[in-house]
């Protein structure tokens, strides 16, 4: 590889941290990073306006029929400070004095007098001339140093006089007392050095308004030329007069030319001065624009995380060692309206608890699509973000929202019909076309665009949208749209070969001039059809392997089917009920979105007398159990039953230490109760049997006990457990728990022929206290065997907002004469979320004296936006019956769903 092409792949690799904005707490409104030495105006300019209409002149000056010729004219004693800034505080976004900014296209020349220069760039800022050190002077290490060794290599030990291609940015007004723009329309304007294909940025911009995606910046070519007035003598004395001085001229070869987003960009858009005429363009540019770098999430949208960027050297007109820096920057940074920070932090912020109250709207029924829905049409034109992002997909473009929470600007401004909605802004495409930061995005299923390494980001702004199966098809319909192989299609293959060939042909008789002797060398500064930098190679330029019919035949592959699909289930001996109807055989109309919970699609499962429901399977018979509905289309699915009997058994794999180990019990209803034996429990495992009565009305029995296997060389050795408190006709769910995790278990249900009858502790009232979350029990009663000396308990539970933590303890469980064979136990149960994964199990226990339990535990760092916390106290005692024998019953006091 040689080495411009590998300092230009390396520069596009990236990772998480292009979304990682420094934060600064303060959101305060920091002053103007530039103040204007000597205001004044510039009749000397040659400024010429090509139309009233900023629009007009923005397409006259980006135009891509020709490439454009840009000259910087300054002193290098200007040019050495903007280095110095460099070396001291990398990141600045110091202006100095360029004596002149000239661009020539197409026969119009302008120039402006004593403009802003400095340097840009997040990720891929380089020192443009001489020495670069991954360091600079105030101990920030680069960004890019960790895929860019080669360059700091090289520039370690190069010639002060190596000059080198750096992103640039020219301000046409920081100077002047002037509204200044140029041509009537442009406020300043950027320089971005290319990759090998030269404008595939460009080519990205260029896509976006083929489509109509008017929000998008415009970008062109032009060359570079940077004419250094040598006002410094050999004694290293400034000398004023620049008629005397002698110039230096470097070529710094071609560069793509960008529109600033910024307020002018809105004014251009805007429908009163513009010659926009979409339906949907926005009324005028007073709206509040923010540079985006976050995912939108409540957490991730603290309000210290909105302000005014402030990144800059302060103390610059004195010496160096009284130089000092600050780095505000922020995840939505304002760049209109900065005045206003609070108001518009406001309204952005509504914006976003309005897109995460949805989350605790179900996304499966009417109610929580018809929420969506209100969202978003009261936020967005619909339609046209939709397309927005298709367009960005097609692009392979995922350092962005969806992808990385990263590059895009919103902009929150009144429509024609005076509307506030928000707009997305596309932004920064040099990592797409094939060369993306998280894999080969042309060969990856759309709707998991935000996906990395198979694991789903939490990107609410499209997880909401693409919940509306009605939004999931226009996505469907614009994504096959833009990628169509049609002859009038933007994506035509052949008709972007040719656009890639006439970018060639104007760059090249450019490219071989450029005076850099460095960090990449001129010969290598050339056009070149380099493929994607990913192992399946994509091309612009060959007809073989092009990017084009690759990704319309991904987007085909993964959209072109019918997605208009039927699911049916069949009952099979059972039946449903739904809002007091039974139904015999539902067919329910559903659009693709992935996977859902079958569950969720019927809203319930379906019931038989005296029959378990084992779950879905695709034949009568078969053992095949399906969860979730993939998209198949005309799926028919029937209930599979077992039906209950008074004998059960259970012979599978349980996971105990890390180890499969084979648990066979076989499970017998007699008139004394249910005893449970088992033959095969390898490894030493203790194995919590869990029994609940799943007939009783009120109150449900809930047993514990252990099977022990304390031999771990005897996996024959046998265990014999009696449970005598069921009651006939009653069915138990019995389910043995390893580990106390529920995911650990396996289960069957039995019904009892004879026992005695119901054992529970009860209680006739509890309070439950909102302003600390605290539960107390009253008149604790039982039922067939006393429940000795439980004279208070007053298990309390707090849900502290701190980091979501969640404390637990008892205040005086109090046991004034306990019998020496009884052991009390008090035990937590926190259980996270809807995924029921088990975060905190505890207990506190006591026997024969009298003893004062207080149990202190907690779990800290809970993430889910829900919790399931049960509490219970339970006592062992031998059993007549069954000598050796523990019986361990409980009941659940506390049994609440939290947040």
């Amino acid at each position: 590889m040689n080495c411009s092409k590998k300092f230009f792949l390396i520069s596009l690799i990236a990772t998480a941290l292009f979304a990682g904005c420094a934060m600064n707490s303060d959101p305060g409104i920091p002053g103007d990073p530039v103040t204007p030495l000597n205001p004044r105006t510039y009749p000397d300019d040659i400024n010429p306006t090509i139309s009233s209409k900023a629009s007009t002149s923005l397409d006259y000056i980006f135009n891509l029929s020709s490439i454009g010729h840009t000259k910087i004219t300054i002193r290098r004693s200007e040019w050495n400070k903007m280095l110095s800034y460099y070396d001291y505080f990398y990141k600045n976004e110091n202006n100095v004095i360029a004596e002149s900014y000239e661009y020539e296209k197409d026969g119009q020349t302008w120039s402006l007098k004593e403009v802003g220069l400095r340097l840009r760039g997040n990720t891929s800022r380089f020192r443009p001339q001489g020495k670069d050190d991954p360091y600079d002077e105030v101990g920030n290490r680069q960004m890019n140093a960790d895929w860019s060794q080669d360059y700091y290599n090289y520039a370690a030990t190069c010639s002060d006089n190596d000059y080198r291609q750096s992103h640039f940015k020219i301000d046409f007004e920081p100077y002047s007392n002037d509204d200044r723009k140029m041509s009537n329309c442009m406020k300043g304007v950027a320089l971005k050095r290319p990759d090998n294909y030269f404008s595939k940025e460009i080519f990205c911009y260029y896509l976006f308004h083929q489509y109509g995606i008017w929000t998008a910046p415009r970008a062109s070519e032009t060359t570079v030329e940077i004419i250094f007035k040598e006002d410094i003598d050999t004694n290293g004395a400034k000398i004023e007069d620049l008629s005397s001085c002698s110039e230096t001229k470097v070529r710094f070869g071609v560069y793509e030319m960008f529109e600033e987003v910024n307020k002018q960009s809105l004014k251009a858009r805007s429908k009163s001065n513009s010659n926009n005429s979409a339906d949907n363009a926005w009324a005028n540019n007073n709206g509040d624009l923010w540079k985006c770098c976050g995912d939108l999430t409540i957490s991730g949208s603290t309000p210290d995380r909105f302000g005014v960027e402030q990144i800059e050297i302060l103390n610059t007109d004195k010496p160096k060692s009284q130089w000092s820096h600050v780095w505000n920057s922020y995840k939505y940074d304002l760049k209109t309206n900065k005045t206003n920070l609070a108001a518009a932090r406001n309204t952005f912020l509504t914006f976003i608890r309005e897109l995460d109250a949805l989350k605790s709207t179900d996304a499966d029924t009417p109610a929580g699509i018809n929420a969506r829905k209100a969202f978003y049409e009261k936020w967005f034109d619909v339609d046209f973000f939709i397309k927005s992002y298709a367009v960005n997909m097609l692009l392979g473009m995922d350092d962005d929202y969806w992808g990385n929470a990263n590059n895009y600007y919103l902009y929150f401004g009144k429509n024609s019909e005076g509307i506030t909605k928000c707009y997305f802004i596309p932004f920064d495409y040099d990592n797409t076309l094939g060369s993306s930061i998280t894999g080969d995005k042309v060969y990856t299923d759309p709707f998991k665009w935000g996906y990395k390494d198979g694991e789903k980001k939490d990107r609410p702004l499209m997880d909401r949208l693409l919940e509306v199966p009605e939004y999931r098809l226009t996505m469907r319909d614009a994504l096959l749209l833009v990628s169509s192989q049609a002859s009038d299609s933007p994506w035509n293959r052949d008709k972007c070969i040719a656009w890639w060939l006439k970018i060639k042909e104007q760059v090249d008789p450019f490219t071989a001039e450029a005076d850099l002797t460095g960090w990449p060398n001129k010969a290598e500064l050339s056009f070149y059809d380099s493929g994607s930098w990913k192992q399946d190679k994509h091309y612009m330029l060959q007809i073989q392997d092009n990017l084009y019919e690759q990704v319309s035949n991904s987007f085909e592959y993964w959209l072109k089917d019918d997605w208009d699909r039927t699911i049916s289930f069949d009952p099979n001996g059972g039946k449903f009920v739904l809002n007091n109807n039974v139904i015999t055989d539902p067919l329910v109309k559903e659009y693709d979105i992935d996977s859902l919970d079958l569950n969720k699609i019927l809203g319930t499962e379906p019931i038989r007398e005296n029959h378990i429901f084992l779950g879905w399977t695709k034949t009568k018979n078969g053992t095949d159990y399906q969860t979730r509905y993939m998209g198949e289309s005309g799926l028919k699915l029937y209930a599979s039953w077992k039906e209950i009997t008074d004998t059960a058994s259970i012979d599978q794999y349980l996971d105990f230490w890390g180890n499969l180990n084979h648990i066979k019990i076989n499970i017998q209803a007699t008139d004394n109760g249910l005893i449970m034996v088992t033959d095969k429990l390898n490894n030493g495992a203790n194995v919590d049997v869990e029994l609940i009565d799943e007939t009783a009305s009120n109150l449900s029995i809930i047993g514990i006990n252990e099977f022990h296997r304390n031999n771990r060389n005897d996996a024959s050795q046998s265990t014999t457990l009696l449970y005598p408190y069921v009651e006939a006709g009653h069915i138990y769910n019995v389910k043995f728990v390893y580990d106390y995790n529920d995911t650990n278990s396996v289960s069957t249900k039995v019904k009892a022929t004879g026992g005695k009858g119901n054992l529970y502790f009860n209680f006739d009232s509890y309070t439950y206290n909102t302003a600390d979350n605290s539960v107390t029990f009253t008149n604790l009663k039982q039922n067939i065997i006393p429940c000795p000396g439980v004279t208070n308990l007053n298990p309390n539970f707090t849900d502290r907002n701190d980091n979501h933590r969640v404390y637990m303890f008892s205040d005086g469980l109090w046991n004034s004469s306990n019998p020496e064979n009884v052991n009390w136990s008090l035990r937590w149960k926190f259980i996270e979320g809807s995924s029921n994964t088990i975060k905190f199990y505890n207990q506190g226990t006591w026997s024969g004296d009298p003893l004062d339990c207080n149990l202190d535990s907690g779990i800290e760092s809970w993430s889910s936006d829900k919790a399931h916390l049960s509490m219970y106290v339970g006592y062992e005692i031998d059993e007549e019956t069954a000598p050796g024998n523990r019986i361990h019953l409980r009941k659940y006091f506390f049994d609440k769903t939290i947040r």
